[in-house]
């Protein structure tokens, strides 16, 4: 297969091994399983989309995003609707789609991964025109991925603490309006997250029900909680024993439209972007080839 292997050197935990080490490392891993691999290392933001979309031109089996959530979400909207497969070694902070698919923790296992040959295909969606693989969302964690983004924020599962705890007691719920086929809600919400898989990463589990590949989005509407409520419900989310209550509206669907009377903060796979009063939101079933390791289909039935 030819290989290409896209590395992001300022990628949260990927900083612990020296770029020449991560170069050497895809090499020699790739080429041990007979493969061609083609090891580039970015150098800025678009380097990932577009050396991904070569690959794809030039016919190439397969992607490693070797980088964090925005990295895979790089290299994933660019393979959207092909046949080249992406695969993905962990790096960064939350790593929310790696770890929902089972990707390993340690670096080789990754890649040896991602030289085999078990893959499976995943939906994807689309919010105002920019693809996600994993969760967007709207509200209060569009503010913390605002936040993260800035230049010189504290990365890493830290800086999300840090920002979840100063920023947390001054956020104000909004008001919106959210479609999900059809079906409206009106609401005053902290928190709305469009799960196409259960985590945001580090396995706060947000949508319990939510499947890469069951052609269905979970929309999950968090209303201002009283602060019992928060207390008991957090050791929950970690669990993935969330459930509908009267501060939690979980709805499930294709198409979702969210309406606001003025701009709203909005993620992808946590790559902050505003929206002026109108978030659509459209899931594409099966249009996307995923590396995932040896009896993945067994386990993503548990």
């Amino acid at each position: 297969m030819r290989v290409l292997v896209v590395i992001n050197p300022f990628s949260g935990a990927s900083r612990r091994l020296p770029v020449p080490a991560r170069v050497a490392l895809a090499t020699r891993v790739l080429q041990a399983s007979g493969h061609e691999p083609d090891v580039r290392v970015t150098t800025g933001p678009d380097d990932a989309r577009r050396w991904t979309q070569e690959a794809v031109a030039a016919g190439g089996d397969r992607v490693v995003a070797w980088g964090g959530d925005g990295t895979v979400n790089a290299v994933a909207s660019a393979l959207v609707g092909s046949q080249t497969t992406l695969a993905i070694v962990r790096a960064g902070s939350g790593n929310g789609l790696a770890r929902e698919l089972g990707v390993p923790a340690d670096a080789e296992s990754a890649l040896q991964m991602a030289a085999g040959p078990v893959t499976r295909v995943i939906d994807v969606a689309r919010l105002n025109g920019r693809w996600f693989v994993n969760v967007a969302g709207v509200g209060f964690d569009a503010e913390v991925a605002h936040g993260i983004a800035q230049p010189g924020a504290r990365r890493g599962l830290l800086g999300y603490v840090w920002l979840v705890a100063t920023l947390g007691p001054r956020y104000r719920p909004r008001s919106y309006t959210v479609s999900v086929d059809g079906e409206v809600l009106a609401t005053r919400a902290w928190v709305i997250a469009l799960a196409n898989s259960r985590q945001y990463g580090h396995e706060a589990i947000v949508a319990p029900r939510a499947r890469l590949d069951d052609g269905l989005l979970d929309v999950v509407v968090v209303e201002t909680p009283p602060l019992w409520r928060v207390v008991r419900d957090l050791p929950r989310l970690f669990r993935g024993r969330l459930t509908p209550g009267p501060c939690l509206h979980m709805r499930q669907g294709r198409t979702i439209r969210i309406t606001h009377d003025g701009p709203m903060a909005a993620h992808v796979d946590g790559e902050p972007l505003m929206a002026d009063g109108v978030v659509d939101v459209t899931l594409t079933p099966g249009a996307l080839r995923v590396c995932v390791p040896a009896g993945a289909d067994q386990a993503r039935n548990r």
